[in-house]
């Protein structure tokens, strides 16, 4: 018999007077405080025993629904009967929706694709229908029966379906029921391309196998099948569990299914492997770089890139170069520098040329590289109000111009020349190749020196890309433009800034010393063991952090001061200037400098109270708040010593005497000092202790430096009368005593003043 009752239940029985919903009954069950009991059923949850009342009425509704105890029993059978049907469809849902959901996962089906999916699912309701007439014919037992059926067309089917399957095999039965029955719908999907839908492959049937290998070949481009292979059988067995997740296909499988997959996917795979050519072969260019620039001079691009060509060094040997390369975005114009490097100089020389040539750029794209985000680099932007938009990293379609047009410089006319080296290794191989067989026809058994008839240096490399630059390139009809490249300059009549100082900015573009920066010292600036100097540095204060940059004469360098220019340092050594002049001009700086100093100070003070004020105010607030107290003397006595005694007969003596010169001020003095000393022999200072950070020393505390100088001199005849001092602090004292200042100041006032006040 049922004694305990979950709220749900209680809710469904409706009982008259009391609550209908399964929180009603949560809340009178916890406001009476029900006894409870955890749930046995399916789903856990909590059942409660009724009070009385409540369970007066269950008993009641349960008479009125089952009158008879065979009514209850026969509606126990029909409530577990309906219990395990809805079982049946929740674990049915559950089914379909997980494989919903794997089917999900593969993403869109083609038109093709959706059609084998409904064929399978298809011929899946035949065989359900017929099955259901076959019986008492086992499920192992019916895949070969039904096939047969089905070949003979006996089993109703659409056209389609009876056109892209007209024969079947009882395995391909037997998997698509199966597949079917546990919701393995993506199973039911034939991923094959072409029509031909027999003899299905083992990728075709593991999806997860596919997917695998999918997984692999996209995070290792360019994998080679014989290492796809390995990993798939790796991955074929679960570490954790020890379960075969699928079966290994053989290598010739692995490479029929890599090979088609690269195919049909090529665009994806593409871009995995080589980003670059995917840009060039697939990126959609719908939009325009230079729909956004209205004006000359609106936006140039940078950048820098090695050129195909060898060109001979300073050393003899052959290099390939590097090109800084400017386009203006509006008239496509082109500003090439050839170097040795692509350092930030060579960008701030190209950029120079540029700005003499064409003006000031409102902005500048440059890529994400060291030399473009150098602080010397973007410092000459800032201060010519440059702003510089830099690209994210491998992304060169951000500032496409300047890369077509390099490309334009590299496969142009400029490609026969005798030292050209080609676009690739596999380029530069065959001018090789082709060299050395025609030397060899002229002089065979010599060693073949490449590109003999093209030694060009880098400057006559560089003279001979700009007549390139000036005489082809700017008077080509450019295809986006519709006109030449410096037509379409000259077409411009709106304004250009120009910079009129060019020494200026040379200034600007300076390269800084090694480090940047340096310290003002007293005798100027040093630089590599050099000191440079300049009247206008007397106007900074000593210690100044300075940015120093280069200029093309060595005894001169450029100083800033706080960003802002101060002056040009000369080394006298080698500019042969006037030090003395430059030394009086810097001291006339420095003293000008504390001049105004002081009178801003003397401003800045006016009207405050002075310091002497304060002070005695102070002393005169101490002074009355120490008369509002008690002074403790009792008890007091008076000390008395040899030292006090024999001080205080050198103050009697002394008194009514008035020095009547120097000699005898000096005696006074030194009387004084002499009892001073006698005291401290019969009263010697205490040595006090003191950790050190380098090693534990003694120091004298509360001495006064002739007190410490009396007291060396004890240690000093006791170490000679004995031989060594015992106490260890006090030998470290006496010996590093001697190298201090009050020790020789001390030594020198008793030798001389002393000997001069006893004469």
């Amino acid at each position: 018999m049922k004694t305990h009752y979950s709220c749900a239940e209680l809710a469904a029985m409706k009982l008259p007077g009391y609550p209908t919903t399964k929180k009603g009954w949560i809340d009178l069950v916890n406001r009476e405080g029900w006894e409870g009991q955890k749930r046995a059923g399916r789903g856990g949850g909590f059942e409660y025993l009724p009070s009385k009342t409540v369970q007066k009425q269950i008993d009641i509704q349960r008479a009125v629904t089952h009158p008879d105890p065979v009514s209850r029993a026969l509606s126990n059978v029909v409530e577990a009967m309906n219990q395990v049907a809805a079982e049946k469809e929740a674990a049915e849902a559950s089914r379909h929706q997980r494989g919903e959901a794997n089917l999900m996962e593969l993403g869109g089906l083609s038109e093709r694709e959706t059609l084998t999916f409904k064929a399978h699912n298809e011929i899946v309701d035949g065989w359900k229908v017929w099955f259901t007439r076959a019986q008492p014919l086992k499920k192992s037992n019916s895949w070969a029966p039904f096939s047969t059926v089905y070949n003979r067309a006996e089993i109703p089917v659409s056209k389609a379906v009876r056109e892209a399957y007209p024969e079947i095999s009882p395995r391909s039965v037997q998997r698509w029921v199966l597949d079917h029955e546990k919701g393995n719908f993506s199973a039911l999907v034939d991923h094959r391309n072409g029509a031909k839908l027999k003899n299905t492959g083992v990728f075709d049937l593991n999806i997860l196998l596919a997917q695998t290998a999918v997984k692999i070949m996209m995070d290792r481009p360019g994998i080679k099948t014989g290492q796809l292979d390995s990993l798939l059988k790796t991955a074929s067995v679960c570490r954790e569990t020890g379960e075969v997740l699928f079966t290994p296909p053989s290598i010739h499988q692995v490479y029929r299914f890599q090979t088609q997959w690269q195919k049909d996917n090529a665009e994806v795979y593409l871009k995995a492997t080589n980003p670059d050519a995917w840009k060039n072969k697939y990126m959609l260019a719908l939009g325009s770089a230079d729909e956004d620039v209205t004006e000359l001079n609106g936006r140039w691009e940078m950048d820098a890139t090695p050129a195909d060509w060898l060109l001979l060094d300073e050393d003899g040997k052959k290099r390939r170069y590097t090109v800084s390369v400017i386009i203006d975005v509006w008239s496509r114009r082109m500003m090439i520098v050839v170097s040795r490097t692509p350092k930030t100089q060579t960008h701030c020389f190209a950029l120079r040329l540029a700005l003499l040539a064409w003006g000031v750029p409102k902005e500048i794209v440059t890529d994400n590289g060291a030399d473009y985000l150098s602080d010397h680099f973007q410092l000459v932007l800032s201060r010519l109000g440059i702003v510089q938009r830099i690209c994210n990293p491998f992304s060169p379609e951000e500032k496409p111009l300047v890369e077509r047009v390099i490309g334009t410089l590299n496969h142009s006319i400029l490609e026969l020349l005798p030292n050209f080296a080609g676009h690739s290794v596999a380029d530069r191989k065959a001018i090789e190749a082709r060299q050395s067989f025609a030397d060899r026809l002229m002089k065979k058994g010599e060693v073949v020196d490449f590109s003999e008839a093209g030694d060009i240096d880098g400057a006559k490399m560089q003279e001979i890309i700009n007549k390139w630059n000036t005489g082809c390139y700017e008077q080509r009809t450019h295809g986006t433009l519709g006109v030449n490249p410096f037509a379409k300059a000259a077409s411009w009549t709106g304004e250009v800034r120009r910079i009129e100082n060019e020494r200026a900015l040379d200034i600007l573009l300076a390269r800084p010393t090694e480090g940047g920066t340096r310290t003002l010292q007293k005798k100027g600036i040093k630089i590599d063991g050099a000191w440079f100097i300049a009247g206008e540095l007397g106007r900074v204060e000593m210690g100044s952090v300075l940015d120093i940059y280069e200029t093309e004469d060595l005894g001169r360098v450029i100083v800033y001061y706080r960003k802002n220019f101060l002056c040009i340092a000369e080394n006298p050594m080698r500019t042969g200037m006037d030090r003395k002049a430059i030394a009086a001009i810097a001291s006339a700086s420095q003293n000008k400098r504390i001049r105004e100093a002081n009178a801003q100070y003397r401003k800045s003070i006016k009207g405050k109270p002075s310091t002497d004020d304060l002070l005695h105010q102070h002393l005169n607030d101490s002074a009355a708040a120490a008369g509002k107290l008690v002074s403790g003397t009792f008890g007091a006595k008076v000390h008395i010593s040899q030292g006090l005694t024999e001080a205080a007969k050198a103050v009697k003596a002394q008194e009514g005497i008035q020095p009547s010169s120097q000699a005898e001020k000096l005696r006074e003095e030194a009387r004084a000092a002499m009892a001073k000393m006698e005291y401290e022999k019969v009263n010697p200072p205490k040595i006090v202790s003191h950790p050190s950070a380098a090693q534990n020393v003694s120091i004298v505390a509360g001495m006064t430096p002739e007190a410490k100088y009396d007291y060396w001199l004890e240690l000093e005849a006791k170490n000679k009368r004995d031989g060594d001092l015992e106490n260890k602090e006090e030998r470290h004292w006496h010996k590093v005593f001697p190298n201090s200042t009050t020790w020789r100041a001390q030594k020198a006032l008793r030798e001389n003043g002393l000997r001069e006040a006893w004469k």
